[in-house]
C-alpha cells in the first residue's frame, strides 16, 4: 500500500493547488479543518482535484481512550459511480503487534463506510481473527456501526474521523483488545475439546462432550487460513463428529470449535 505511518505533525505539510474553473476554491486550512464527512462529501469535481494533487490522507479513530484504539488509516485512491469514493490504507494499533491491510468504500448519498480489515499473519481465531468488516453511518466527526469477524463473533462500534494521517502507535503485544480484530474475551477459559487421533492418517474423531447443550460450530482449516469443512452445525451432545481426511495432503490443520460466546482452536497433524 501506499500508504506510510508518519508523525501526525506531517499533516501541516499538505498543500493544495488552487481550483481551475468554478469549482470552489480550497485552502489548505479549509481541508485540514474538515471532518471525514465533510471531506468525503465534497463535489466530484473537488474530490477530482485533491486526488489530482494527493491530498487524500483520512484518519478514522475507532474505540475509546483507555480501553482500546484503532487508527484507521485510510486513502481515498478513486471514484465508482453512485457517489462511491474507493478507500485503501492500514490499520493499526497499540496492541496490534502487525499492520492490517484494509480496502473499502464510501458511499456519500447515504454517508455510509464499509472497511475490510485482512491479518496478514492469521492464527486461525487462537487470539486474533484473520479478517473482519466494518459497516457503519457517520454525521459530522462521529461514527458508529457493527462489525463482524471470520471467527464468527460480531458487535459494534464507534469512531472520530478527520482530515490527516494518523498518530503512529507504539506497537506492543496485545493487550485491551476489542473490536473485530479479536475474540471476545472469556471470563473463564473454554471447555476443552477432545480431538483423536493426533496425528492422524484417516480420520479424526472430535469429542463435543463438554459442549453438550449448547449450540455449536465446527469448523476445519489449512494451513493458509481456508476454510475446508464445516463439520457441524447444531446443539451438542455427548457424541462424537468424525473428520475424514482422504484427499488431504500431509501437513498441519485447524479445527475451530465455536459457541455463542466462546471459541478453542485445536491443531492437527496429518501424516499417511
Amino acid at each position: 500500500m501506499k500508504t506510510t505511518l508518519l508523525a501526525l505533525g506531517l499533516c501541516a505539510m499538505i498543500s493544495l493547488p488552487a481550483f481551475a474553473g468554478d469549482v470552489e476554491q480550497l485552502t489548505q486550512k479549509d481541508v485540514l479543518e474538515m471532518s471525514m464527512q465533510e471531506f468525503l462529501d465534497l463535489s466530484e469535481e473537488q474530490i477530482d482535484a485533491l486526488l489530482r494533487s494527493g491530498v487524500t490522507n483520512l484518519c478514522l479513530r475507532e474505540g475509546t481512550p483507555g480501553v482500546y484504539l484503532y487508527f484507521w488509516n485510510l486513502q481515498v485512491v478513486g471514484s465508482a459511480p453512485g457517489g462511491v469514493l474507493i478507500l485503501d490504507g492500514f490499520l493499526s494499533s497499540t496492541d496490534l503487534p502487525v499492520n492490517w491491510d484494509v480496502s473499502g468504500s464510501y458511499t456519500k448519498p447515504s454517508s455510509s463506510i464499509e472497511l475490510t480489515a485482512v491479518n496478514p499473519a492469521p492464527d486461525f481465531c487462537t487470539f486474533y481473527s484473520d479478517e473482519f468488516t466494518s459497516n457503519g453511518n457517520n454525521i459530522g466527526q462521529n461514527f458508529s456501526g457493527t462489525w463482524v469477524n471470520n471467527c464468527g463473533l460480531n458487535g459494534t462500534w464507534t469512531g472520530i474521523g478527520r482530515v490527516g494521517i494518523c498518530p503512529s502507535p507504539r506497537l506492543g503485544a496485545p493487550g485491551k483488545l476489542a473490536g473485530g480484530a479479536a475474540l471476545a474475551r472469556q471470563p473463564e477459559p473454554a471447555a476443552q475439546v477432545s480431538v483423536f487421533p493426533n496425528p492422524a492418517a484417516q480420520q479424526v474423531f472430535i469429542d463435543l462432550s463438554a459442549y453438550a447443550g449448547q449450540e455449536v460450530d465446527v469448523q476445519v482449516f489449512d494451513a493458509s487460513g481456508r476454510m475446508l469443512s464445516n463439520l457441524f452445525n447444531g446443539l451438542a451432545d455427548y457424541s462424537v463428529v468424525s473428520w475424514d481426511l482422504n484427499g488431504l495432503t500431509n501437513g498441519l490443520y485447524l479445527v475451530r470449535v465455536m459457541t455463542n460466546d466462546s471459541a478453542e482452536s485445536i491443531p492437527v497433524s496429518v501424516n499417511r
